[in-house]
């Protein structure tokens, strides 16, 4: 059975973890509140449960991920938000000390109320087919991860949990693999292969820019599991 894993512990750490040292400009660009924003904030009973709302609100904005429970937010980040809002960084402390309940309301209200989307099924699949365009081009892992997160971040979308997006390229790439390889089945039964001479001078079987006979050697056999079933609603975010 073919491993589903594209990335190392280190790189999934990397697109798991929120930033600690987000550029200023970045910050500034998705953190600052609007009038909207804050007066939805400043509905909430105590200031940590105003600057946790806040907080969770920032995070789905950038970098898209949800506050998971008892995580640890950059320093740097609270104290942004907690300036607008007008309350001591220190709530978060007692935010994060509170019940996940709380945490997991406030980011069903955020989603419904601030036009952000769950991740379910439908965005799983519209996700992956806009995926295996990219990963036609590229057979990075790690660039195939980046590239469904800042699109999963503009569609706003919540994104879930590290092994689900990697899980999401990691089919896309099998698909892509398979209909390339399919195509090029399809050339070599019709015609065999054309050799191509290169600027080098050394003749290759050669297709669209790439060689053929590599490529339908990577073709991976179909996996046999049943069909990724995604939970409804926020179960999958964290």
């Amino acid at each position: 059975m073919p491993t589903r894993e594209l990335l190392t512990s280190a790189q999934r750490l990397r697109f798991a973890e929120i930033p600690a040292d987000l550029d200023d400009r970045l910050m500034a660009r998705h953190h600052t509140l609007s009038k909207f924003e804050l007066a939805a904030i400043r509905k909430r009973r105590g200031p940590e449960n105003r600057l946790g709302f806040g907080v969770q609100l920032a995070l789905l904005k950038y970098p898209g991920r949800p506050l998971r429970p008892a995580q640890r937010v950059p320093e740097k980040i609270v104290r942004f938000v907690a300036s607008q809002i007008g309350v001591d960084p220190v709530a978060m402390d007692a935010y994060a000390r509170g019940r996940d309940t709380t945490r997991r309301e406030h980011l069903s209200e955020i989603i419904k109320t601030f036009g952000f989307m769950p991740f379910d099924t439908a965005r799983y699949r519209e996700l992956s087919r806009w995926l295996m365009q990219v990963a036609g081009g590229t057979d990075s892992g790690p660039a195939l991860v980046e590239a469904v997160l800042a699109e999963i971040r503009r569609r706003k979308v919540a994104v879930p949990g590290i092994y689900t997006v990697e899980r999401l390229a990691w089919e896309s790439r099998r698909r892509a693999r398979d209909e390339k390889g399919l195509v090029l089945e399809g050339v070599a039964g019709a015609g065999g292969l054309q050799l191509i001479a290169r600027e080098d001078g050394e003749g290759e079987p050669e297709l669209g820019g790439e060689f053929v006979l590599p490529l339908l050697h990577q073709v991976p056999g179909r996996d046999d599991q049943a069909p990724l079933q995604v939970a409804p609603d926020h179960e999958l975010l964290y």
